[in-house]
């Protein structure tokens, strides 16, 4: 056997898996910052903070979430600001979504006067994630209803 040969062509094989791995690297980093180049226009286009955010919520369901909403913090109340969700979850989801009280992050800094709260992207949802964010037993069964990966 020409163990020379055998070398080469699994030195050709080994070439072409991590040319691949490099392509679907490049394709997955293109499409990001797609996505945040299109975050920024709408950014720069919206002429207040609520249509700002829905359009960002626009702009990521459902390229890259099955649902997104956004709390906005003022004056130590939290209140919804946008909620969009994508087309398998349908209207009366975003509904019901838009109308929920929002789950408070921990605070990230300790009490007092610089005290904030740090922004969560959960990239793959499970049930201990759906458990920390519910609310009650009822809010745990709708957000579980919600299909949410």
């Amino acid at each position: 056997m020409d163990w020379y040969a055998v070398a080469g062509a699994v030195a050709a094989l080994l070439a072409l898996v991590l040319l691949a791995a490099s392509l679907r690297r490049a394709r997955r980093d293109a499409a990001r910052f797609r996505i945040l180049d299109e975050v920024a226009r709408v950014s720069d286009g919206a002429a207040e903070l609520l249509e700002t955010l829905d359009r960002i919520c626009d702009v990521l369901v459902p390229a890259v979430a099955d649902f997104c909403t956004v709390d906005v913090i003022s004056d130590g109340r939290v209140e919804r600001a946008a909620a969009r969700v994508g087309p398998r979850g349908g209207a009366e989801t975003e509904e019901v979504l838009a109308a929920r009280e929002p789950s408070l992050p921990p605070l990230t800094v300790p009490a007092g006067e610089d005290a904030s709260f740090e922004p969560r992207f959960i990239e793959r949802m499970d049930d201990a994630q759906l458990r920390a964010l519910a609310h009650d037993p009822q809010d745990l069964q709708g957000l579980r209803g919600l299909g949410i990966r």
